[in-house]
C-alpha cells in the first residue's frame, strides 16, 4: 500500500525559536558582518563592538569586546580565535591600531600585534584567511594602515599570527582602492584607480587581477564601468565566480546598468546574469550577497521590482535564480527599516541584522532568522541547528 504525503510550502518566515533578547537595533546599529562561531551560535560585528548570541540568538553576556572606533570585519581563524579590522586605535584600552585578534573567550590576544602606529580612514576594511592561514587585510577606500611614518599600505598580507609579510607591495599606479579580495587561485581581485592610464586619460576607475605578491597582472578593461558599492563590495565564490555589489553594465559598451552582478571564473562580466528585473531609488539595492548551490543568489537591501510603484520600495530579502531572473516562488520577507548584514546558513535559512524592529510584522530588535522555504515544523524544537 502506498501512502501520501501532502506537503505544505509556507512563505518564508521568522524562525520562532530564534529570538534575540537584546535591543539589535539600537544598540549596536549597524552589525556589518555575521560570522559562524565554532561550536555554534554567530559572532556580530557592530559599530564599535564584537559580540557573539547562541543558536537560538540570545546574547552571550559573557563575551563583550569594545574598541575605540569602528569596526569593519572579521574573520574567524582555524585556531577558533578572531581577527578583526577597523578604524580603531584600542582594543580593550590597548594600543591596536587597525587590526586585532580576540581569543574564543571574547579577551584581547596580546601575542598578536602588527605593530601598525595608526589606521587612517580604513573605513571598509576587510579581512580573509587565505588557505594557507595568512590572512589578506584590506583599507578599503580613503586611507590605510600605517606601518611608519613613511610606509601607508591599503593592501597587507600577514602570517596567521599577526607579523606583515613584505612579499606583498602593491604596484605603486595602484590608488585610492575600492575593494580588494583573494581569488581561489591565490591571484587579488582589486577595485581602484590607476595614475598614467593608458586607455584612460589620468587617473581612472580600475579594475584588474593582482599577482599574490601585488604586482598587476591582468586589466579588466570591460570592467572598468562598474560603479563598486563599499557598503557591500564582493563576494568571491568557490568556482572562482564573483558577485559584485554595485552598478554593473548589462552589455558592452555600457548604457545601462543592473544594480548587482556576476563575474565568470574568466573574470569578465557574466552577461547571462541579468537581474533587469530589479529597481531601486537608493544608491544600492544590495547590502549583502550570497548564492546557494544552485546558483540562486539571496541579497537584502531596499528596491523595488518592475512593475511596481517608485513608493512601493521597501527593505527585504530578495532572491533571483542563476541568470538573475526574479524568483517567483520566493516569498520576500520585509523589514521595517534597513538590513545591514546577512549570513545564509548550511541549512538554507538566513540570519539578518539591521536597524529594522519587525519583519513581517513580528516583532524581531535587529536580528532574526528567516527559515527556509522547506517545510519546518515550529513547534518541534530540541536546541539544535
Amino acid at each position: 500500500m502506498m501512502l501520501a504525503f501532502a506537503v505544505v510550502v509556507t512563505a518564508q518566515s521568522v524562525d520562532p525559536g530564534f529570538n534575540p533578547d537584546s535591543n539589535w537595533a539600537g544598540s549596536d546599529c549597524c552589525v556589518k558582518r555575521i560570522l559562524p562561531a565554532p561550536g555554534g551560535g554567530h559572532y556580530l560585528v557592530g559599530k564599535y563592538t564584537l559580540r557573539k548570541v547562541a543558536s537560538n540568538g540570545v546574547r552571550d553576556v559573557t563575551f563583550d569586546v569594545g574598541a575605540s572606533g569602528r569596526i569593519h570585519d572579521a574573520v574567524v581563524q582555524s585556531s577558533g580565535k578572531i581577527v578583526m579590522v577597523g578604524e580603531f586605535n584600542e582594543v580593550g584600552g590597548v594600543h591596536r591600531p587597525g587590526i586585532a585578534r580576540i581569543n574564543p573567550d571574547g579577551t584581547l590576544d596580546t601575542s598578536f600585534n602588527a605593530g601598525l602606529e595608526s589606521a587612517i580612514g580604513a573605513y571598509e576594511a576587510r579581512v580573509f584567511q587565505l588557505a594557507s592561514g595568512k590572512l589578506l587585510v584590506s583599507s578599503g577606500s580613503g586611507g590605510g594602515f600605517q606601518i611608519s611614518p613613511s610606509d601607508q599600505r591599503t593592501l597587507l598580507l600577514m602570517s596567521a599570527n599577526g607579523g606583515i609579510d613584505n612579499g606583498l607591495q602593491l604596484d605603486s599606479q595602484l590608488t585610492n582602492q575600492a575593494e580588494a579580495a583573494p581569488l581561489p587561485d591565490g591571484r587579488i581581485l582589486w577595485f581602484g584607480s590607476k595614475w598614467d592610464d593608458v586607455q584612460h586619460s589620468g587617473s581612472s576607475d580600475w579594475v584588474g587581477v593582482l599577482s599574490a605578491n601585488g604586482g598587476i597582472q591582468q586589466p579588466l578593461d570591460d570592467l572598468l564601468t562598474i560603479g563598486l558599492d563599499p557598503l557591500g563590495g564582493l563576494s568571491v565564490k568557490p568556482d572562482g565566480s564573483v558577485l559584485v555589489l554595485g552598478l554593473v553594465p548589462t552589455a558592452l559598451p555600457p548604457s545601462v546598468f543592473n544594480f548587482f552582478g556576476k563575474l565568470a571564473p574568466a573574470l569578465g562580466i557574466d552577461f547571462g546574469f541579468q537581474p533587469d528585473q530589479l529597481r531601486s531609488y537608493t544608491s544600492s539595492a544590495a547590502r549583502s550577497l550570497d548564492s546557494v548551490l544552485d546558483g540562486r543568489v539571496l541579497f537584502i537591501g531596499h528596491y523595488r521590482w518592475n512593475g511596481e510603484n517608485f513608493d512601493q520600495g521597501s527593505d527585504r530579502l530578495g532572491r533571483v535564480l542563476a541568470n538573475g531572473v526574479r524568483d517567483t516562488v520566493w516569498v520576500e520577507p520585509v523589514f521595517n527599516n534597513q538590513a545591514t548584514a546577512m549570513l545564509l546558513q548550511a541549512d538554507g535559512s538566513v540570519v539578518v541584522a539591521g536597524e529594522f524592529t519587525t519583519v513581517n510584522g513580528v516583532g524581531r530588535s535587529g536580528l532574526a532568522r528567516i527559515l527556509p522555504e522547506a517545510p519546518v515544523d515550529p513547534v518541534f524544537q530540541n536546541g539544535f541547528e
